[in-house]
């Protein structure tokens, strides 16, 4: 099978678990949470630092975590699981309104979800805001965001608490394989990282 998408590599340093990459731009790339309870509510200012910021985390395919169970909504509340996709490649990228980084990464899941057509990947661009704040948001700057389907993360049993760990920046990028268990996961907005991992992982079932 053809790899997903063709980008040029960059040398990276993959290590089984953590790896180290760049620093990330706060605001630019990379927001860090207001504080150490809230996922929704980002900015550049907090009390966490870049330094807490995760890093990227390649799971070996013997060990990655069941994530199945965590589920998003439309706008007309429609659940989706990943339990109910297994068998194909889901992106999951949470994001804000209120960071530049989000936003950039937001711009770019346009691109991911044209891959859709295959019929074996799904991009699944979150929130967890309000939906009349979000919509208000999207229909403002809809040059640069219509047409992208965007989701809100579900509660209960598919809600957050699934992927383990709360979110401590944004954006948040999550990488699911076939199998519906994490294979990759880092934070910020790094142009060819995604690409780059999806190369890596889509060929094998």
């Amino acid at each position: 099978m053809k790899p997903i998408l063709l980008v040029a590599m960059l040398p990276l340093t993959l290590f089984s678990q953590e790896s180290k990459l760049p620093p990330l731009k706060l605001g630019d790339e990379i927001c860090i949470t207001a504080n150490n309870d809230s996922f929704a509510a980002h900015s550049v200012v907090g009390t966490r630092s870049l330094n807490d910021a995760p890093p990227l985390i390649e799971y070996p395919k013997e060990n990655r975590p069941d994530i199945s169970s965590f589920g998003v909504l439309d706008v007309e509340g429609k659940l989706q699981t990943i339990s109910q996709n297994k068998g194909k490649i889901i992106v999951i990228c949470f994001w804000t309104p209120s960071c530049d980084g989000s936003l950039r990464a937001l711009q770019s899941m346009r691109f991911y979800q044209a891959e859709e057509k295959r019929g074996d990947f799904l991009v699944w661009p979150v929130h967890n805001e309000g939906w009349p704040y979000v919509l208000s948001f999207t229909r403002r700057k809809k040059d640069k965001f219509e047409g992208i389907r965007i989701f809100r993360s579900a509660i209960g049993e598919n809600g957050m608490h699934v992927l383990g760990d709360k979110i401590t920046a944004l954006p948040m990028i999550y990488i699911v394989d076939r199998n519906g268990r994490l294979a990759a996961s880092f934070s910020g907005y790094r142009q060819t990282l995604l690409s780059e991992l999806l190369n890596k992982i889509y060929p094998a079932k």
